[in-house]
Parts: C-alpha cells; sequence; structure tokens
C-alpha cells in the first residue's frame, strides 16, 4: 500500500510537471483553453469512478444482507455486467480484478454463512472453530468476470479429541461443504467436479490434519510427485476469507514455511514451472492449433497466463514472500534482489496484457461470441495487441530462465 501511494504521488507530480512545462509555451487565451480542455477530460472520468465506487460498496452491503442464494445471484449478475463496463471504460484489467475479488469475497461469506443456517445440524461440531479459505484467482485478488469455486475449510480439533468426535467433525464439515457448494453454484461461482472444495476430504481438516498433509507433500509420500507439487502450488495461493482469525493468520505463513524450508520442495516447484509450454513458435511466430475445434488458435490462459503466475509464486514461496496477488509477489522479489527492475517491469506488463487479453475474451462469451474464453486466435488481434503479446511471452520466458538458472535446472 505504501510503494502504491508513493507511485502514485510520483505520476501526479509527473503529470503536473508535464502541465506546467506545456503552460509554459502558451498564452493567456490558450492556456485557459487547455486546463477547460483537461477538466472536460478528467471530471466525467472522476466521476464515473465515484459512482463506480459505491456501485461496488452497494453490491457488498446487499450481499451481507442477502437472506436468499437468489438475492445473491442477482448481485453477481450485476457485477459482471458491471465488470464489462468498466474494462470498456478503462481497459484495465487491475480494476476488473479488483472489482470483482471485492464483491465475490461478500458474496462467498454470506453463502457459507446462509450454507451453514440451512444446515440446522445438532451436531456439536457446529460449534467448532473453522476457517474459510480461497486460491486460485481469488486467493491472488485476480478474479475476473466468471468464477470457479476454489475453497477449503480448516477446522480446529486436537489429537486428545476421541476418534468419534473427529468423525463427528469430519462429517458435519463434509455436508457444510457441499451444500456450500450447490450454493455457491447457484449464486454463479461454477462447481467444478473434483475440484477444490471441502466436499472433498482432500481440501477439508482439522489443524493437525492439515499439518501432516503439507509436510506429506513436501516429503512426496504420495507417489505422484507431479501432484504433490502443483497441489503445494495450489496452497502457497491460499487466502483467508472469513471464519476463526487464529486459523486464519496460522494456515499462510505455515504453508510458507513448510515450503521454504524443504529445498527439495522448492527444486521440484521449480522443475515443473519452468518446464511449462509457451505459445511461442518458431520465428516470432505464435504456437497454435494445427487442428480441430481450436485450429488457428491458442490457449491464452494455459499457454502464457498460467506459466507467468506459477513461475511467480514458486519464486515467492522460495523467498519467503506471504504476498498473494503476483503485481504484489513481483515487487517483493523486485525489492529483495531476485528480480532485476527491468524484468519486474516486463513482468507486470505481460501480467497486464494477458490479463487484459483473457478479460476482451470473457466479455465476448458474456455476450455469446464464443464458448471457451481461453482460446484467441493471435492473428486476428491488432498488430499492436499482437506485438504486445509476444513481448509478453518472452518475458515469461526469460523468468522461466530465471528459475533455471537459480535453481540450477538443466
Amino acid at each position: 500500500m505504501v510503494k502504491e501511494q508513493a507511485e502514485q504521488a510520483q505520476s501526479v507530480s509527473q503529470l503536473s510537471s508535464a502541465v506546467g512545462a506545456h503552460l509554459q509555451t502558451l498564452d493567456l487565451a490558450a492556456a485557459s483553453a487547455f486546463l477547460a480542455g483537461l477538466a472536460d477530460k478528467i471530471d466525467p472520468l472522476r466521476e464515473r469512478y465515484r459512482l463506480t465506487r459505491e456501485e461496488l460498496l452497494g453490491m457488498v452491503n446487499e450481499a451481507a444482507a442477502a437472506s436468499e442464494v437468489a438475492q445473491l445471484a442477482a448481485v453477481n449478475d450485476r457485477l459482471v455486467d458491471l465488470a464489462c463496463r468498466l474494462f470498456q471504460d478503462s481497459g484495465s484489467a487491475r480494476l476488473v480484478h479488483q472489482a470483482c475479488t471485492m464483491v465475490r469475497a461478500a458474496l462467498v461469506k454470506r453463502t457459507l454463512e446462509l450454507a451453514r443456517l440451512e444446515l440446522r445440524s445438532s451436531s456439536t461440531a457446529r460449534g467448532i472453530p473453522m476457517a474459510l479459505f480461497s486460491t486460485g484467482s481469488d486467493g491472488r485478488q485476480e478474479q475476473s468476470l466468471f468464477a470457479e469455486q476454489a475453497y477449503f475449510f480448516v477446522y480446529q480439533a486436537s489429537e486428545a479429541d476421541t476418534a468419534l468426535y473427529q468423525q463427528a467433525a469430519d462429517g458435519y464439515f463434509e455436508k457444510l461443504g457441499s451444500l456450500f457448494s450447490e450454493r455457491l453454484d447457484q449464486v454463479g461461482i461454477a462447481r467444478r467436479s473434483g475440484g477444490i472444495m471441502p466436499f472433498n476430504a482432500q481440501w477439508r481438516g482439522s489443524q493437525q490434519q492439515w499439518q501432516r498433509r503439507v509436510r506429506g507433500l513436501v516429503r512426496y509420500a504420495n507417489e505422484d510427485w507431479t501432484k504433490n507439487v502443483l497441489d503445494l502450488i495450489v496452497l502457497s495461493d491460499a487466502r483467508y476469507l472469513s471464519g476463526d482469525p487464529e486459523l486464519g493468520a496460522w494456515f499462510g505463513p505455515f504453508v510458507l514455511s513448510t515450503g521454504q524450508n524443504t529445498p527439495q520442495a522448492i527444486i521440484n516447484m521449480a522443475r515443473v514451472a519452468s518446464a511449462m509450454p509457451l505459445a511461442n513458435g518458431i520465428l516470432r511466430r505464435f504456437a497454435i492449433e494445427g487442428e480441430g475445434e481450436h485450429k488457428g488458435e491458442l490457449n491464452l490462459k494455459l499457454l502464457a497466463w498460467k506459466p507467468l503466475v506459477i513461475c511467480v509464486e514458486v519464486l515467492a514461496v522460495r523467498y519467503g514472500v506471504e504476498e498473494t496477488s503476483t503485481l504484489k509477489r513481483l515487487d517483493r522479489l523486485q525489492a529483495l534482489g531476485c528480480l532485476t527492475p527491468k524484468l519486474t517491469s516486463e513482468l507486470a506488463e505481460a501480467f497486464r496484457v494477458i490479463s487484459g487479453l483473457l478479460i476482451m475474451q470473457q466479455i465476448k462469451k458474456h455476450d455469446g461470441l464464443l464458448q471457451d474464453e481461453n482460446y484467441l486466435n493471435p492473428y486476428q488481434l491488432t498488430a499492436v495487441e499482437r506485438e504486445g503479446l509476444s513481448r509478453a511471452i518472452g518475458s515469461i520466458q526469460e523468468l522461466q530462465g530465471v528459475l533455471k538458472s537459480k535453481f540450477s535446472l538443466a
């Protein structure tokens, strides 16, 4: 926050200096006309952003007061419409991420509260302290138009509790997780079969169970070490949403320190991230599908956005960065000397470009113009957009090279 405020102050100062320099070249009449023209541009923008902020805060308050899932679904629909307008007006993926993350957090919290009221279980497990966490795009505070469920439970239960008590606790949170997921789907946050949700045993557990689970991931207790690595990467994005504050404060630092203190785990994370395929082909062309439904297109999420985000996550674990936002992680990694200012700037721009293209695709899907928002034809982009995407992918490739160098990967 302090860094952002300093950057904002610097930007305002630079703009003020530029305006002042231009005014020095004008006579009184021309200067008055110039300033009036600036006001004509700035005042409507300021009013538009003020109204957008008020609308978002209204959605948050409406979500918190909702008594029915249908009311939450209506808020989500309005959020998607607002996000479309916001991006079309500003072109800012960051503003869309902020808006969608803020309102969806309120929707998710209230959905869980309504699910607990609806369950009305007589189980003593109802009173067990529990914390709700998100991961994925919500954990990174990078939500956009369409959201998928990626949430898990951590609850308090000691090893001294009887087996019967532990069974009752797990049974209660399984039922709650199932109902929570069903209601989220009705709100408009899509449910994925076998996904990251607490109706799956892997994504709910007591504090002690999570300790064993995370330590098992870094020791590769599961024979499928690639899955262990991916699960650890997923957990590195964990963000506390609601519930018991002590559990909320404990989980993220525990995962981070466990990964950071296990060098082989980080090396394997880096090996997976640095080997992820990118959308760059030979002779500065793009690697596009040669046949099938998406012939002539590339999967922007899989071949650009995901490698960028995961490479940054791996470095964040290695250097103990507690931030979960990709852009904030980049800032911290630069401050720690892990990334050069030049590469940091290029990666931040790559994130902006790729996120913007994905949101453009989501808007087209929202308007019924396409089915899969992750695919696009790069040769239908403007020359400027195409060059920006090519540079973005080149920056990600350089980042993968940083990982290979830092972790001595062939």
